[in-house]
């Protein structure tokens, strides 16, 4: 067993040493309320699991546009019927493919490392032996080529974040504007043209905020935007009594008209969730599909009740 702190041991050589030795166990990080898990088959990574719920399978497949999310409410809601995986639900029903899937869980597990090589901080312990034993599909992506990408990520980071101080950052589309090379750059470009910051942005994408930023640090390299040289102030948090609890099977609905909500001062996570509500998804639903933890969607509905936005059907 290996353990410590990523302070005193950094990733890059927890890998390394796993790597070298082809070990095959479970690597558990931690920090704070976040928990990952980074399973390895003979020094190469296998399958992953995260707490985070950014990092839920469902969430990569919206990113990688494999699904809807509609199609994702379903077969999340089939999933608590059947009492099965995800993935076997969707392969099932025919969503999706065997490479289609694997090309997901890749994916989601290297993404999950790169993100590890920007934390600050955080406990790991490696439990050699250690494997899940309800792995549906697997996969094998050598160690080596994902540190120099986790390290490339870290470099990259500090220089992002000369420009792009915080994640209240927006932009404006260049003009005349060039065209954009692929589907993913319209839609940044068009986020930019609606006002959306870097935090709106990476919930639209369903990104991690290193991903959208180094997205958008591409975009403004290569003249399609630029950074925004009147950034709205960003508004005092307001104060908020007591959550009023909110029943997962109650559909909400705009309480305002459209032009009155423009108006309103609405945190990302806010405007992400308030964005969902069509007067026929339930809270339930609406839960299943936004990449935020339960306890944060449930606290936002209480907000927008509390202050006007919505109604409870």
């Amino acid at each position: 067993m290996l353990k410590g702190d990523l302070r005193t041991m950094p990733l890059a050589e927890v890998l390394q040493w796993v790597a070298a030795g082809r070990k095959t166990g479970t690597l558990h990080v931690r920090r704070g309320p976040v928990d990952k898990r980074i399973l390895l088959k003979d020094g190469a990574l296998f399958s992953s699991w995260s707490n985070d719920p950014r990092e839920q399978l469902g969430q990569f497949l919206l990113r990688l546009r494999l699904i809807s999310e509609e199609r994702l409410f379903r077969a999340l809601s089939a999933q608590e019927e059947r009492g099965q995986l995800l993935g076997a639900i969707l392969l099932q029903d025919g969503v999706l493919s065997e490479d289609e899937l694997r090309r997901a869980l890749r994916t989601k597990a290297e993404e999950m490392v790169y993100d590890l090589f920007l934390w600050p901080s955080g406990d790991f312990e490696f439990r050699e032996g250690e494997l899940a034993g309800n792995i549906l599909i697997t996969f094998e992506s050598a160690v080596t080529p994902v540190i120099m990408e986790g390290i490339r990520r870290l470099d990259e980071w500090h220089r992002i974040r000369e420009v792009f101080p915080d994640q209240q950052t927006r932009f404006r589309p260049a003009q005349p504007q060039p065209a954009p090379a692929t589907p993913l750059e319209s839609e940044v470009v068009a986020l930019a043209a609606a006002g959306k910051d870097l935090a709106e942005m990476g919930l639209e994408l369903r990104r991690s905020e290193f991903d959208t930023a180094a997205l958008v640090f591409d975009l403004c390299s290569r003249g399609l935007l630029a950074v925004d040289a009147a950034p709205r102030p960003s508004p005092a948090a307001p104060v908020y009594p007591e959550a009023e609890a909110v029943e997962p099977g109650a559909v909400p609905s705009l309480a305002v008209d459209l032009a009155t909500l423009t108006h309103q001062r609405l945190d990302p996570q806010e405007g992400f969730v308030l964005s969902r509500v069509n007067g026929e998804w339930d809270v339930q639903s609406i839960l299943r599909v936004c990449p935020l933890s339960e306890q944060q969607t449930l606290v936002i509905f209480s907000r927008l009740l509390q202050r006007g936005l919505i109604r409870l059907g």
